[in-house]
């Protein structure tokens, strides 16, 4: 059995990037400069963790490579794992590459759709709509 240490990221043949939806990189740059984030991978794990709460596991729809996967931290790469198995619930793909990248792909997918409708397409100022999400998220934890 793999270590954490040791997912095998690399059995996904030609393909090195975490994907992206194509329509959503004016969000992404939009999302990056409204919740003052650097990177786009870290928006990504923002948004998979978004996605994974709300539930949205949308398909990509005209996909394209976004940023390497080597770039995310082992914490990181941790959490990817859990949520794909939380979803899946497969043991013997909890270490699968193509499986953790392609069900976190499609939660970051929703995730951003989410987080642009929020911070962006609502009229609300930031502290309430933080103030809205943290209702959520304490709602859902009772």
């Amino acid at each position: 059995m793999s270590s954490l240490g040791e997912i095998n990221f690399t059995n996904i043949a030609l393909r090195r990037d975490i994907k992206t939806e194509k329509i959503d990189r004016e969000k992404y740059k939009a999302l990056l400069k409204i919740l003052n984030l650097e990177y786009d991978k870290d928006l990504f794990i923002l948004a998979m963790k978004v996605g994974y709460f709300y539930n949205l596991d949308l398909d990509l729809k005209g996909s394209y490579g976004k940023f390497p996967y080597q770039s995310i931290d082992l914490k990181n790469k941790a959490e990817m794992v859990i949520i794909s198995y939380k979803k899946n619930k497969d043991p013997t793909k909890v270490f699968d590459g193509t499986t953790i990248l392609e069900t976190c792909e499609k939660y970051a997918n929703g995730g951003v759709k989410k987080l642009y409708e929020l911070f962006c397409e609502s009229n609300n100022g930031e502290e309430i709509i933080i103030e809205n999400f943290m209702k959520d998220i304490s709602s859902k934890i009772k």
